[in-house]
């Protein structure tokens, strides 16, 4: 039985799913199982994956579109490893990505969830910056920052007594998980090397939008204890749905986030601005398209 599963859910994703299989195929440490879950793709994903499966560690499902945690729930109930990595399929991992996750579980007395670095590359701005988990982790718990399929390894036992994804969820369903391992006992510990690849793109459509707006406002009012103490996270959501609202034109909806995001951030200009431009649709049209 392998010891880590690695999981890719993947959507008509054909073109770059191969990328993330080979930095998969390339790590140092070989003992674990790669669970590709197709969550009703359109496209030829089924025979782009062919050729893998000669690899019996290589495993592929197909399952009617559900969304992305439905398909990562599907990948770790299929799982045979004590341990779930979910990795999304546009993205890379380095090779010894597995080795140090693996590591850090053999060093630590018992440990339940294991992050590491990541380096996001903005492919629509040709920017990149790295994230560090000793900056975002902190003695009273964890103060996340990019909460991105892997960047963290967890315990297969854990992440079900979390009670997996939430499929209610179509965006920030990592946050939410993230979260909720604040409410357990756990053990956490890290990695500073960036074994994470993360290809951003701008994914600004008007149902990528929505499913936003509907998923924060929804991650707000599940977790409104956690947001009472976490108060910059909070309005970090709060500008994501101002800045949301106002690429989809709904410019009263944008300013009726103005007043929490005031009172969390009095000072913060930003705000104050998006605000003022609410209400002078030709000037969002070129600050944000």
């Amino acid at each position: 039985m392998p010891t880590i599963s690695v999981i890719i859910p993947t959507y008509n994703r054909s073109h770059v799913l191969p990328n993330a299989i080979q930095s998969v195929l390339n790590q140092t440490y070989e003992d674990w199982e790669l669970i590709v879950v197709d969550d009703g793709s359109g496209d030829d994903t089924k025979e782009v994956i062919k050729p893998y499966l000669k690899d019996n560690r290589i495993f592929y499902f197909y399952q009617e579109n559900k969304g992305v945690s439905a398909a990562r729930n599907y990948g770790a109930s299929m799982a045979n490893g004590k341990y779930l990595v979910f990795l999304d399929s546009d993205d890379l991992v380095e090779t010894n990505w597995l080795f140090d996750f693996w590591d850090l579980v053999c060093i630590t007395t018992k440990v339940h969830v294991v992050f590491c670095g990541i380096e996001v590359r903005k492919l629509h701005l040709g920017t990149t910056k790295v994230e560090i988990p000793s900056k975002r982790l902190r003695k009273s718990g964890m103060d996340w920052g990019l909460p991105i399929p892997g960047s963290f390894l967890v315990e297969k036992n854990v992440f079900w007594e979390l009670g997996g994804y939430d499929e209610k969820l179509k965006f920030s369903e990592n946050t939410d998980m993230l979260i909720r391992m604040q409410f357990f006992d756990l053990e956490f510990t890290y990695t500073d090397n960036v074994n994470l690849v993360y290809l951003q793109n701008e994914k600004g459509g008007n149902s990528i939008l929505s499913n936003k707006i509907d998923s924060i406002e929804y991650l707000l009012n599940k977790h409104q204890i956690f947001f009472s103490q976490f108060k910059k996270n909070k309005r970090s959501l709060f500008q994501i749905l101002v800045v949301s609202c106002l690429k989809l034109k709904m410019y009263s909806n944008s300013r009726k986030w103005f007043l929490p995001s005031i009172k969390i951030a009095p000072l913060n200009l930003k705000v104050y601005l998006r605000y003022i431009i609410s209400y002078f649709p030709f000037v969002v049209g070129k600050v944000y398209g």
